[in-house]
């Protein structure tokens, strides 16, 4: 397998294309599908309900496991175990039949809310461009959420500002020809220092994990030379943070389908089933493809599409950890929503190699983020502590990458808003993330340190005579 060089050879093959020729595509995209439903500019959700149950039993957990195929059915939080929270996005026209089925089963569930509408609309309130929101005109506010043109305009900004710092490289392009991103953070080193890789949002409907991202790249670069911590970690580790894994996704969550999860590609086999394209990225990786959790009907949000890596979002990830595999330290991917802490494996429920380490890690972070804002996470082998899944980067960065330090966080909240998370929790919810992250970034360093010291004093020793 051929990854990208993204150390100092790579640096020449970055592609600084005028904005305004990358935003041509964005626009003349969104400009046919307003052509296209002409009368509206969102996709209306005024009636949908979003429902909260709790499985008592193993069987009630597999009726409801059941529906994961049902395209009507939109699972928030899915059915895994007994006395786990399940919380379903449910339209108008669907609705009495799956509360029909849960009458049932027997099913006990609670309406959180009869109208996603009005919380759509709410967030748009809060955080579209053109309002009177307070960093628009002063800068990038890290307590809003910002469509895609905006969040490209800052990456461009900081690698401009922080030239000795930064490094913008181009991972690729889209299906609909926007560019993923990656920005390194390094202080020097010429490439030989631990490196550690972040990323975010390659669910589009999950906007805290850019934002939390983002949030992790102005901490650093504001802080290095002023924080001792921060210059510190700066000085012993290269940083890489992918802010954005799914940008086709992530605009259509902005002009059109709120609750939009996949990408936008259409799918090879079925290229007139123009209504049901995109694929899960999360699902396109070569480790245990096509496994639980995972779909072949193009239709379905866990979509994992005709082959592993067929997807930019996918092929990304993969080239930019393959350059690194050999010094990578430590992998972080960031989701929402549910307020967990996870190792693999997600497709099998057997140990890894490291799950004690793995667990004194994720034990310190949690303990980290707690003493941030109060927040509890639990934490734990993602196929326990989630759900199964298969297919997926954190999994195929541990098993075929071969970086020992894999992780997945599920970022805020419990399942109060969801994938709509109110504009007030962002920066907690940042904040708290990156605590858990450095705690663990800090104890890799150290444990590094540690073995060098031992080393250099085993290599001094004098050996005793005969």
């Amino acid at each position: 397998m051929n990854g990208v060089n993204i150390g100092t050879n790579f640096q020449n093959e970055v592609r600084e294309l005028p904005f305004s020729l990358r935003m041509c595509g964005h626009f003349l995209f969104l400009g046919f599908a307003i052509l296209i439903i002409q009368s509206k500019a969102f996709q209306n959700f005024t009636g949908h309900k979003l429902l909260g149950m709790v499985p008592r039993n193993s069987a009630e957990v597999k009726t409801l496991r059941d529906l994961l195929e049902d395209p009507e059915v939109d699972f928030w939080m899915e059915p895994t175990h007994e006395l786990q929270n399940v919380t379903v996005h449910v339209a108008p026209e669907s609705h009495r039949k799956l509360e029909g089925k849960l009458r049932n089963m027997g099913l006990h569930y609670h309406t959180i809310t009869d109208n996603l509408e009005e919380w759509i609309e709410r967030e748009r309130e809060e955080n579209y461009p053109g309002s009177h929101l307070e960093g628009r005109d002063a800068g990038f506010a890290f307590d809003v959420y910002h469509p895609l043109d905006e969040i490209v305009n800052y990456l461009e900004d900081v690698s401009r500002k922080h030239p000795n710092l930064t490094k913008l490289l181009n991972m690729g392009d889209t299906y609909e020809g926007n560019v993923i991103y990656l920005l390194k953070i390094s202080s020097g080193g010429n490439d030989t220092r631990p490196a550690v890789w972040v990323d975010a949002g390659i669910h589009s409907r999950e906007w805290i994990a850019p934002a939390t991202a983002l949030y992790m790249i102005n901490h650093l670069l504001t802080g290095y030379g002023t924080d001792r911590y921060l210059t510190d970690l700066i000085d012993h580790n290269d940083f890489y943070i992918l802010p954005l894994v799914n940008p086709d996704g992530y605009l259509h969550t902005w002009g059109w389908n709120r609750l939009w999860r996949k990408n936008r590609a259409i799918a090879n086999g079925f290229p007139g089933v123009l209504i049901c394209r995109g694929i899960d990225p999360n699902r396109n990786f070569d480790i245990f493809f096509g496994g639980p959790s995972t779909s072949s009907t193009p239709c379905s949000s866990i979509y994992k599409g005709d082959k592993p890596f067929s997807e930019a979002e996918s092929s990304a990830i993969r080239d930019g950890v393959m350059s690194l595999r050999h010094r990578m330290r430590a992998y972080f991917t960031l989701h929402s929503f549910s307020q967990l802490w996870m190792t693999p494996h997600g497709y099998t429920t057997l140990k890894s190699p490291d799950f004690n380490e793995h667990m004194d890690l994720l034990r310190m972070a949690v303990s980290a983020v707690e003493s941030i804002h109060g927040q509890k996470y639990k934490y734990g082998p993602s196929a326990e502590t989630l759900y199964a899944t298969s297919g997926s980067a954190s999994d195929w960065v541990y098993d075929i990458a071969g970086v020992r330090y894999s992780f997945s966080v599920e970022l805020r909240d419990r399942g109060a808003f969801g994938f709509l998370l109110p504009r007030t929790e962002i920066l907690p919810t940042s904040e708290e993330t990156w605590a858990g992250i450095s705690t663990i970034v800090s104890r890799l360093q150290t444990k590094d340190e540690d073995a060098k010291k031992r080393t250099s004093t085993t290599s001094t020793t004098p050996v005793p005579r005969a």
